[in-house]
């Protein structure tokens, strides 16, 4: 039982470093932010505190990646259960332009995208995201033609999945750092987000 509460301890004061580090980089940026700047946004602790947690800012990185995937994988659980193929690839979508738009989760992926492109190890844990996130994409587009040829739906070739789901990807990508440049048309930019989506998949079909 103590072993448990310890552990629940350490993963609350982890994801509190962690909390505190995607604060510094939204605010600072991952290079000017230091260890010194993460400490003072955790309330003061000593650096030798949070190397017990993470060794380096670019294990903080990589664990902010995997709370995104975490993320990624509620949005393609809940779209789920969506019974409408077409709505669903269509609400994955939404959701998806919904969290992105988001201005420190935007912020955020910014720089770590930047940073993925100095960095070999930082980039590595990217790709490796962003193809966890790719494979998912098309399973749900594969799921979805399946069902659309069963009721008599007209579907896409599956050759196209992947095509379909770089363009799906394009849309949300777009629309996040749109978001970022014109806060104030979020609305308008997830509106014609969904629509993008509907057409380029509609557009597919034979």
């Amino acid at each position: 039982m103590a072993r448990t509460r310890n552990a629940e301890k350490f993963d609350a004061q982890r994801q509190g470093l962690l909390a505190a580090a995607g604060a510094c980089f939204i605010r600072l940026g991952f290079h000017a932010a230091s260890i010194a700047d993460i400490c003072a946004e955790a309330g003061g602790i000593s650096p030798g505190r949070l190397y017990h947690y993470f060794p380096s800012k670019q294990a903080m990185v990589e664990a902010l990646v995997a709370e995104e995937r975490a993320e990624v994988a509620l949005l393609f659980g809940a779209v789920s259960a969506i019974e409408d193929p077409l709505e669903a690839i269509v609400s994955l979508v939404e959701r998806g332009v919904e969290l992105g738009c988001q201005r420190d989760y935007g912020v955020l992926a910014t720089e770590i995208v930047g940073e993925s492109l100095r960095s070999a190890e930082v980039g590595r844990i990217v790709r490796y995201a962003e193809r966890d996130y790719r494979e998912r994409l098309i399973a749900l587009l594969a799921d979805a033609r399946t069902a659309r040829a069963r009721q008599d739906e007209p579907v896409w070739a599956a050759k196209d999945d992947d095509r379909l789901a770089r363009g799906l990807t394009m849309i949300v990508d777009g629309a996040s750092v749109r978001a970022l440049l014109e806060p104030s048309s979020l609305k308008t930019l997830t509106r014609e987000a969904v629509d993008l989506a509907r057409l380029l998949v509609l557009s597919a079909c034979r």
